[in-house]
């Protein structure tokens, strides 16, 4: 709970500022694209329907037509995810020039730029800064896009087969788990990461002899290894994970499909939606080594905010 409320401390200040008005509009637009990317995302989900039955009675008009209402879909979807990409991006970079102004007048303020009691303040300010506010955007959006998608979709879901929502929550609940206990680790080691890169940057601005650059490199390069196994390791589990999902609805289903209770387009269409939904609840779990380097990043920043008050 202490670091939830740390991480709304470092978060809040700009969107209470004096700039908050441009940037609840911007918030404001991009999560009204984002409702409409979801409903697009429906429409298609029953398109997906309507072509396939047309294709299994082989109506080559119906086919061509739906054709055409993917030609409309489709256009809509690109507009809508193009615009709401370039609203966070232009978010992203105000709120970062916003925050850029505020650190650098603390760390300027008092000439403490001279005291040595942080490591590599510059690169918490030019980097940080950019990561923290484009990951936390990032994030929030891609959890705000999950969540909708979920809610959209479960009820989809459950009025074609309920027990392929209630499986599509099993599986998520336990690969979130899994990833969970493989990757946890990534935290520390990530933020140990920027922290050994940044100092050996600044010995070889401020140091010259080979003897004393040497092993500070030997700290990265331990450190990249034990990332990269631990990586490995997730990357394993999240990949097998992803392509075992493709599969299950096809195989709970083809049973109905072969006894011709379902038609070719509910077969498909319950795939899609239980692949939609399986996503959504696994967003966590699909996103955790970049929640693992923002909370490093965010870890470093709140320091810098603790020694600069």
């Amino acid at each position: 709970m202490e670091s939830l409320c740390s991480l709304y401390r470092l978060i809040k200040p700009y969107w209470s500022s004096e700039e908050k008005y441009s940037a609840w509009a911007l918030s404001v637009a991009i999560i009204a694209l984002n409702i409409a990317m979801v409903y697009i995302g429906v429409l298609l989900n029953w398109w997906r329907k309507d072509l396939f039955d047309a294709l299994q009675i082989l109506d080559s008009h119906a086919f061509y037509h739906q054709l055409g209402v993917f030609s409309v879909l489709a256009l809509l979807w690109v507009l809508t995810s193009t615009y709401r990409t370039y609203f966070k991006q232009v978010l992203h970079i105000r709120w970062r020039r916003w925050m850029t102004e505020q650190y650098l007048n603390k760390w300027l303020e008092n000439k403490v730029y001279y005291e040595d009691f942080m490591d590599n303040p510059d690169q918490r300010i030019a980097e940080d800064l950019d990561r923290f506010t484009d990951e936390t955007l990032t994030l929030s959006l891609g959890f705000l896009n999950a969540a909708m998608t979920l809610v959209s979709f479960s009820g989809l879901l459950w009025m074609i087969s309920p027990y392929m929502l209630l499986f599509a929550l099993f599986y998520a609940v336990i690969g979130t788990w899994v990833t969970h206990r493989i990757g946890h680790l990534l935290v520390g080691l990530n933020f140990d990461k920027q922290r050994y890169e940044a100092d050996f940057r600044f010995g070889l601005v401020c140091l010259r002899e080979k003897n004393i650059l040497k092993p500070r490199f030997i700290f990265i390069f331990d450190n990249f290894l034990t990332i990269i196994k631990r990586t490995k390791l997730l990357s394993l589990w999240t990949y097998s994970y992803s392509q075992a999902a493709i599969v299950f609805p096809y195989l709970i289903m083809a049973p109905r499909f072969f006894s011709r209770d379902i038609q070719l387009g509910d077969l498909m269409q319950t795939a899609s939606a239980f692949s939609t939904v399986e996503t959504s609840l696994s967003y966590v779990m699909n996103s955790y080594a970049s929640i693992a380097s923002w909370q490093s990043v965010a870890e470093r920043l709140l320091d810098f905010e603790q020694k600069n008050n």
